[in-house]
């Protein structure tokens, strides 16, 4: 009898250490379960953020550079996001510009990508968890470049950026050079000094400015930019009036449209004109006399590279680019398909008087450039393919863009 009841309590206690081994395994298959697959989870929740971050960047990208198809912009996010490990094999990728959520859905110079996989459990499947879903998103856009606003956008010449000046040229902002070659910017003389918030060279240097006071020494081995204005569209002929003047000879008014013929303003005579985009198919020559024009844009053709922009020394030249609009901020805008045969275009300071306020955009000519006279109350930005500095008679000042009129674009990731 006693014998019988020792067996019976010996049973139901191993009865009962199985059942507390089976809630203590069960236990610990839950805490394994955190640990190990919650430590996957977030580890690859970081991936996938990664990934989404750079595919962000590149559709960005592909928007600065002017592709906004969808095509071009989901291609690029694709292409990245796969060297981070996702893509549509494994996960489901949604490309969206504008963003479909957020404070920037009615904004097309931002990309949206959303990244979402389902990644299976291991342990922690034993509380039921079989399977986890990871979502992520990254927003990025394109805002208004606040540091830089002179660009030699040529990657392989000597002297892409050149001072040839014999007095000093100041810019209140920084100066991009993607020249790779060893004197990619250069001074020539000793009055040639450049004055800089930042120089930054993707090959070398070489100056000869006397008074280190007045030379930002440049930071090199920086890598190449993009055109910071590829994203802009250049003005379709087909859809602009033809141009038209009135007024007597001696003071003539411009209305904007496409002109077949070279726009000339000579010694004595005034021109003024009126807002809008002036398609130039045969350049533009102010050799004089005063010119004035508020929200205006020219747009040169120049297939031929012989139907350039020249403004003399000797006009007092006062034109503001748009502040609104497709091209807000645009004074000047060069055909990309323009040939590059030095020396292009020629536009000097002018008189005392002249005042250039706007952008000043050769992305495959070169531009010789005479800068504005120190006190000057407009700005410039200067991108072009390579581009010379000069003057003779007080400094020349180039000043930045308020944010609301800066037609520079560079990614910035906001959510």
């Amino acid at each position: 009898m006693y014998r019988s009841n020792l067996t019976a309590r010996l049973s139901r206690r191993a009865g009962q250490t199985m059942i507390m081994l089976a809630i203590c395994v069960f236990a610990m298959l839950g805490v394994l379960g955190l640990v190990l697959d919650g430590g996957r989870i977030y580890f690859e929740k970081r991936r996938a953020q990664a990934a989404a971050d750079a595919g962000a960047v590149a559709a960005a990208q592909e928007i600065r550079r002017g592709h906004r198809e969808t095509s071009w912009v989901r291609g690029a996010a694709l292409t990245d996001t796969d060297l981070n490990g996702y893509n549509d094999q494994n996960s489901t990728i949604v490309v969206n510009v504008p963003p479909s959520s957020g404070s920037r859905t009615a904004d097309d110079n931002f990309a949206e990508v959303l990244i979402s996989r389902t990644l299976p459990t291991t342990f922690i499947r034993a509380v039921g968890m079989r399977t986890a879903e990871i979502n992520v998103r990254s927003v990025v856009g394109l805002l208004p470049d606040s540091f830089f606003c002179i660009y030699a956008l040529d990657p392989d010449a000597d002297g892409a950026f050149t001072n040839n000046g014999t007095t000093s040229f100041e810019a209140n902002c920084g100066i991009i050079v993607n020249s790779m070659d060893a004197e990619g910017f250069r001074g020539l003389g000793t009055g040639a000094c450049t004055k800089a918030t930042n120089i930054s060279i993707a090959g070398g240097y070489s100056v000869g400015c006397s008074n280190p006071d007045l030379q930002t020494t440049p930071d090199t081995g920086i890598p190449a930019v993009p055109d910071p204005l590829a994203h802009l569209p250049e003005p379709d002929r087909a859809s602009l009036p033809m141009g038209s003047t009135t007024g007597p000879a001696t003071d003539r008014v411009y209305s904007p449209g496409v002109y077949s013929n070279k726009i000339q303003v000579t010694s004595g005579k005034k021109a003024t004109f009126l807002p809008g985009v002036y398609y130039l198919e045969k350049g533009l020559q102010f050799s004089g006399g005063t010119i004035v024009g508020d929200g205006v844009t020219f747009y040169n053709h120049n297939d031929q590279g012989s139907d350039v922009i020249s403004i003399s020394a000797a006009a007092t030249v006062n034109i503001n680019a748009p502040k609104t609009g497709t091209y807000m901020g645009i004074l000047f805008f060069g055909s990309r398909d323009s040939p590059f045969s030095p020396p292009n275009h020629n536009i000097a300071r002018g008189s005392s008087g002249s005042n250039y306020t706007g952008t000043f955009y050769f992305p495959n000519e070169h531009i010789d450039f005479a800068g504005t006279p120190a006190g000057s109350v407009g700005w410039t930005i200067i991108v072009a393919r390579t581009m010379d500095f000069s003057g003779d008679t007080g400094a020349a000042v180039v000043n930045p863009p308020p944010p609301d009129e800066n037609p520079l674009l560079v990614p910035i990731m906001v959510e």
